[in-house]
């Protein structure tokens, strides 16, 4: 389901990552996950160490809704790390889509 995060923007440290930003809204898709889903999700994420899981309410088709995202810890956010271009390019365009 598409929807936005409200106060909420897109960065790329190294990796994406989503942060508060007063006034901006960022596009987001939700799905309904399972426990088992979230379980992998988790190790994909390297939650949590690089990210960490929050609750987020969001607007679906008029009716509010807490959502869980990934945002990244603030000592994974400091590595010297720089995302690649076409890694960039992947999530531009992902975003656009949504």
């Amino acid at each position: 389901m598409k929807t936005y995060f409200k106060n909420w923007q897109l960065t790329l440290p190294h990796y994406a990552n989503i942060e508060r930003s007063e006034g901006k809204k960022n596009p987001a898709l939700v799905w309904e996950i399972t426990n088992k889903n979230e379980s992998s999700l988790d190790r994909y994420e390297g939650y949590p160490t690089c990210y960490d899981k929050i609750d987020i309410i969001v607007n679906i088709d008029g009716k509010l809704m807490s959502a869980m995202a990934y945002v990244m810890t603030d000592d994974y956010k400091k590595r010297d790390h720089k995302p690649r271009s076409r890694y960039i390019d992947r999530i531009l365009r992902g975003y656009r889509d949504a």
